[in-house]
């Protein structure tokens, strides 16, 4: 099998989110302006009764197989990867049945009382029949990143995504909907559709892997068992999550109601921050996902070796890069929020909505590399219970306070729980010697450069007179200008440049 660097991987997995996050953004943009916020409102509070099936179905699967085949290559028993994805498979079938099972005759009881909606049980009841195929491909998907395939992950993902666009776009134009309640099964009918076609894709890209036709030993069920034992800990821990996750979401209506809104209101406003706003914030987080995917196996690997020092270098410098990019991103939503606003939703409350939560880039982005780090290092654990916390902290503002508050209570609730997880995060791998970043240095050292050459810079956009492309062009130049300086100033230090280098040469 042909190697390919880290940074081709890395660029392969980046280029192919961005584009099928601008597809994803256009498309979720699009059915805002057909179905209206209040719509979007709908269809996230289907997504969260499913997403809970969905953590059932395969919670803890790609992980444990990056870990157990990454740790087979690095320690040279290739021959057992074929019996570990065998053994990964055996184990995935009960959860992904039972979740199949679940979702679907419950699909009545959810819809009436958790979603309040009983119109929604029938979008419950075909996504069901997904949950089987997510489970594979999350495994299949797991071991192409595992054997540095990213290549049969980015095409497995590319397909997945066009084909649901595709297929939900001639469905919506085909039968022209004439509710939101049609218009969310026509939705959820291409994603569903779009599971299946991923975990046939992923099989056949699998077959084409050389690692499994090395000559394989003979099966064990201790394999299994070994299996189980990482997994069931982090799938019990990410289902308790994963509830109160979803009891959040859920309550966020009924207590907005309570506050004084309409039901139409409560519905329009988690369309706009959860379906509009965090999707358009986490939009730039490809890359630091893409980079998150790639990183996990390469600190496998290094705890594998006992290499220590090679896992404190790439945890600094990943996290260095990481904290200057998203504190970068932070002060551009900030100070063009209406700017970027105008461009993706023109709508005074989505404006405001994503200046408040851009202040939420560097915690969110900076958890997502710390939790590669520590699943990395075994501390997977650790990481399901900071998950825990944070969820329990949402889910206790969104019950008390939400209710007096409103919709600054929903805007809390975010910050509240991922500043915890983003600060936990990083206090373990501290505990643990794993990184020894100074976080606080690095911070001001970013946000007070940031802000002094793209403060001024905000006052060109708001002349009127400007159209929407020049303020584009205006305001890529200040970013321009601020990537140059973070390397001149060495906010970004030599030693970290160098080993971020490093990293990206590995095969």
């Amino acid at each position: 099998m042909k190697k390919h660097s880290f940074i081709f991987n890395l660029i392969l997995i980046s280029s192919t989110s961005v584009a099928l996050n601008i597809v994803a953004l256009i498309f979720r943009f699009y059915l805002a302006r057909l179905i209206s916020s209040e719509g979007i409102g709908v269809y996230q509070l289907i997504m969260s009764v499913y997403v809970f099936a969905a953590t059932v179905a395969t919670s803890g699967l790609s992980f444990t197989t990056t870990r157990f085949v990454s740790e087979a290559i690095a320690t040279n028993r290739e021959k057992s990867v074929s019996n570990i994805l065998k053994g990964i498979f055996i184990f995935a079938a009960a959860p992904a049945l039972i979740s199949t099972l679940l979702l679907y005759f419950m699909a009545d009881i959810s819809a009436a009382y958790f979603i309040g909606i009983p119109e929604t049980a029938r979008c419950l009841k075909i996504l069901s029949f997904a949950l089987p195929f997510m489970s594979a491909a999350s495994c299949l998907n797991g071991y192409f990143v595992a054997i540095r395939k990213v290549a049969y992950s980015s095409a497995t993902q590319i397909f997945e995504d066009l084909f649901q666009v595709a297929v939900t776009v001639v469905l919506l134009i085909a039968f022209k909907p004439s509710s939101i309640i049609e218009a969310c099964e026509y939705t959820v009918a291409g994603c569903a559709l779009a599971e299946i076609a991923a975990a046939i894709t992923a099989a056949i890209l699998c077959k084409r892997t050389d690692k499994l036709n090395h000559k394989g030993e003979k099966f064990k069920t201790s394999i299994v068992t070994a299996i189980a034992k990482t997994t069931i800990p982090l799938s019990i821990s990410t289902y308790i999550k994963s509830i109160l996750s979803t009891v959040e979401n859920l309550m966020i209506p009924v207590s907005l109601q309570k506050s004084g809104m309409t039901k139409q209101e409560s519905l329009s406003t988690i369309g706009t921050v959860k379906g509009l706003a965090i999707p358009l914030i986490c939009f730039p987080s490809v890359f630091v996902s893409a980079f998150a995917k790639l990183l996990l196996p390469e600190i496998a690997d290094s705890r594998a070796l006992n290499n220590k020092d090679r896992v404190v270098n790439s945890g600094n410098a990943s996290l260095s890069f990481t904290l200057s990019f998203s504190l970068l991103l932070s002060v551009v939503f900030f100070l063009f929020a209406d700017d970027i606003g105008l461009m993706i939703y023109n709508q005074e409350e989505f404006f405001e909505t994503l200046r408040l939560l851009s202040l939420l880039i560097p915690f969110m982005y900076i958890d997502c590399i710390s939790d590669s780090i520590m699943k990395g290092l075994d501390q997977q654990i650790k990481v399901m219970k900071y998950s825990i916390t944070e969820a329990v902290i949402r889910t206790i503002i969104v019950w008390l306070i939400i209710p007096k508050t409103g919709f600054s209570g929903v805007i809390m609730a975010m910050y509240a729980g991922n500043v915890v997880n983003a600060v936990l995060g990083i206090r373990k791998l501290k505990q643990i010697k794993a990184i020894t970043l100074n976080f606080t240095k690095k911070s001001i050292q970013s946000l007070l450069l940031y802000s002094l050459i793209l403060y001024p810079i905000s006052f060109f956009t708001q002349n009127e007179s400007l159209n929407i492309i020049l303020k584009l062009f205006i305001i890529i130049i200040g970013v321009v200008i601020c990537v140059i300086a973070t390397f001149a100033f060495n906010v970004i230090t030599v030693h970290e440049r160098k080993e971020m280098k490093t990293l990206m040469k590995k095969e």
